[in-house]
């Protein structure tokens, strides 16, 4: 079993697939999941209650220094993934991706 963290931006004020992404990971069945999310949220417009979300962003920031601040601690982890909102998981994507990773 692998302690995983996710860290991952998603667009606030605009239709995204972070909702998917965060339910996904977290129905693997082997390994523990830890996932931080950062809501991008120009002027504070959007909806940015997802779950997993610990953090709101109101003004342009670089996304790879948000996701930097959201893994701080990396070497807790096994492993580390990087999402965005645009993209899409198969059921059971994440034991399979790590149970392949491992041959």
């Amino acid at each position: 079993m692998a302690d995983v963290l996710v860290v991952g931006v998603y667009m606030a004020n605009r239709p995204n697939t972070a909702a998917h992404v965060i339910d996904e990971l977290a129905a693997t069945r082997e390994h523990r999941v830890e996932q931080r999310w950062t809501a991008l949220a120009p002027d504070g417009i959007g909806s940015f209650d997802l779950p997993c979300t610990v953090k709101v962003v109101t003004r342009r920031q670089p996304k790879f220094a948000l996701l930097d601040e959201l893994a701080h601690d990396v070497s807790s982890f096994d492993w580390i993934f990087l999402c965005d909102d645009d993209v899409e998981f198969a059921p059971g994507f994440l034991d399979t991706y790590i149970q392949w990773s491992n041959k």
